[in-house]
C-alpha cells in the first residue's frame, strides 16, 4: 500500500515520531511548513496519489493545530484512508479525532496519542500507528 506520512512539528517531538515511522514503513514523508504571520502552509506532496495517509501533529488546546487544519481543508478531498497520531502532554486525542472527522467526513482507521515525555526519553513505540 502506497503510504504518505504528513506531519507538522513545532518543537521536534512529532518530527522524531514521523521519522521513526517513515523508516519502519519505508514510505514518503512530507512536512507541513507554517508561516505564523500569514497563517499559510506549504508542503511538497499531494496526498491524492497515496492509498493511505498517516497524519501526525501535536495537540493545541485539545484540538488539531492550525497548520494541520489548514492542510486538511486544502487536501482533505484527496485523502482516501488515513490514520492519526498526535503528540501531547496528556490529553487531546478525542478533540483531534473530532476535528479530522469534521474536516474529512470520516474517522481515521487508527488514532493514537503518544506522550511528549515518552518521545523525549526515547521510550515510545510506533506499533499502534502501523496497525
Amino acid at each position: 500500500m502506497k503510504t504518505l506520512i504528513v506531519f507538522y512539528s513545532k518543537t521536534g517531538n512529532t518530527r522524531k515520531l514521523a521519522e521513526r515511522a517513515q523508516k519502519a514503513l519505508a514510505c514518503e514523508l512530507d512536512e507541513i511548513h507554517f508561516d505564523e504571520k500569514a497563517h499559510e502552509i506549504s508542503t511538497e506532496l499531494d496526498p491524492a496519489g497515496f492509498e493511505r495517509v498517516i497524519l501526525m501533529c501535536p495537540v493545541w488546546a485539545f484540538n488539531l493545530p492550525e497548520p494541520m487544519t489548514l492542510y486538511l481543508k486544502r487536501f482533505g478531498p484527496g485523502i482516501q484512508t488515513y490514520r492519526l497520531a498526535v503528540t501531547c502532554g496528556r490529553l487531546g486525542l478525542r478533540g483531534c479525532v473530532s476535528g479530522c472527522k469534521r474536516l474529512l467526513g470520516k474517522a481515521p482507521e487508527i488514532a493514537v496519542k503518544i506522550r511528549s515525555k515518552a518521545i523525549q526519553s526515547g521510550e515510545y513505540g510506533i506499533d499502534g500507528i502501523l496497525g
